[in-house]
Parts: C-alpha cells; structure tokens; sequence
C-alpha cells in the first residue's frame, strides 16, 4: 500500500521505478534497511544511468546548477543528469514513504511548507527547505521570487480563514483542494521538487478533515492539464481531477 502511494505521486510528474528500484524502496519500506544502507546500494544501483551525452551551454541558471550545465548542484557531486535524476527520485521516494507513515507536523502555513520540502529533498540539495531566489518558468512564468513570501502567506491566511478545510463536506472539498494545490503551484516556490511537495501538504491538509487524496487515480496527463488551467484562473480541472482522487476515510 505504501509503495503504492509513493508510486503514484511520482507517477504525476512522469517518474516511474524500475524493477531493482521497486525491490530496493520495499526493503526499506517494510523496515528491512536502514536509510544508509539504502542510500549505499542505491549509489551502486545508479552507476549504470551514466549519460552518454553532456547538456549544452545557452542561458543557464547560474544560482543552482553547476557551470556550463542545466545539472543542479546536489549532495552527491553528481554532475550527469540521468544519474541525478535516479537517486533524487529514489531518495525522494524513501523519503515520501517516511511521510506516509508519519507526517510533518505543522500549522499549514508557509513554515510547514518549508518543512514538507527539506524532508523530502534534504538528501539531495543543500537548498532543501528554502524558496528559491531566481525566476523559473515552465512555458508560464511562475511567480517573481521576490515576491514568493507574501503570496503564501496572503494563501495561507485565506486557508485559515476557511478553519484549514475541516469544515467542508463531500460537496466542496475537491474545489478546496483544487484551489490551494493550484495556487501553491502557481508560486511554485521552490527551485526543484514542488510538486511532490505540494501534493504531499494538499494530503496532510486532509487528513484532519475525514477525506483522504489517492493520487493513484489520476494521472500525469490529468494533472499537467488541471495545473495549466488552474494557473489561468480555471479550477474545473483540478476540480475534477480531486473528485477523482478523495475519499472519504474508514472511521476506526
């Protein structure tokens, strides 16, 4: 069920595991390794996404990425992309399966998001936890980064306002949920990882309120869609998308 869960959220941003990845994140799930020793054989389980290119230099992010590349600057001192790419998504993962079992605590302000995302990303980037200080768009320009405080907090008032969801009913709570994940989005507010940080505060939020988000229901397509609109002002996406996805919990 864990592995599940973790599987579907990575599933959102078109992130998969392969066979070896699977067998390595259960044993760790299940409690059978510590997070060492899956951090030391997901190192040697990673040698073989080596690239066999190098990203060419244009207008790179001089901030983060190491230079002449588009290659955030990580922990691991990883400058190939592919490789990057295997162990931010496997130490993301073990990280997500943490949360499912015990999540952050916090009050659902810009604090708790902060937490949200050094848990989950503080084994690749020394950033992890902070709101990034360029300008980054993905064919829309997210939110100016000087400006990234004051927009979450001015949301996060607005979420207190509304008693943080636990006052909605099965007829409203998908719109809710569709707007806080679309405007967190929106601000996008970190350099790397938002959304996996984002859906895993939108779960968080619900738990308190009876309903609980199963993104295995939805997919990468839905919510790229669903992002896209709710960024324009239009949440019938995200709307549906989150229909899709809560259910109400089995009282104990």
């Amino acid at each position: 069920m864990l592995l599940d869960e973790v599987k579907a959220t990575l599933a959102m941003e078109n992130l998969s595991l392969n066979e070896e990845q699977e067998k390595l994140l259960k044993s760790y799930a299940d409690g059978k390794i510590t997070l060492k020793e899956y951090q030391e054989l997901l190192l040697k389980l990673t040698k073989e996404y080596k690239a066999a290119w190098i990203l060419e230099a244009s207008s790179f992010d001089t901030v983060y990425c190491y230079p002449g590349t588009e290659v955030l600057i990580n922990n691991f001192g990883e400058h190939d992309p592919n490789v990057l790419s295997q162990l931010e998504r496997m130490c993301t993962a073990a990280r997500i399966v943490d949360l499912l079992k015990k999540p952050v605590s916090g009050n659902f302000d810009l604090t708790h998001l902060k937490k949200i995302h050094h848990y989950i990303f503080q084994d690749i980037y020394t950033w992890a936890g902070q709101f990034r200080m360029v300008n980054i768009s993905k064919e829309l320009l997210f939110c100016d980064a000087n400006f990234i405080e004051k927009e979450l907090n001015k949301l996060f008032l607005k979420l207190k306002s509304e008693n943080y969801l636990k006052d909605c009913t099965e007829d409203n709570i998908a719109s809710k949920a569709a707007y806080y994940l679309g405007e967190i989005n929106a601000i996008h507010p970190f350099r790397e990882g938002n959304g996996r940080t984002q859906r895993e505060f939108i779960r968080e939020l619900l738990l308190p309120t009876g309903f609980y988000v199963d993104y295995s229901r939805c997919n990468a397509k839905m919510m790229l869609y669903a992002s896209i609109n709710a960024f324009a002002g239009d949440y019938t996406l995200m709307t549906e998308l989150f229909d899709k996805c809560i259910v109400r919990k089995a009282l104990n």
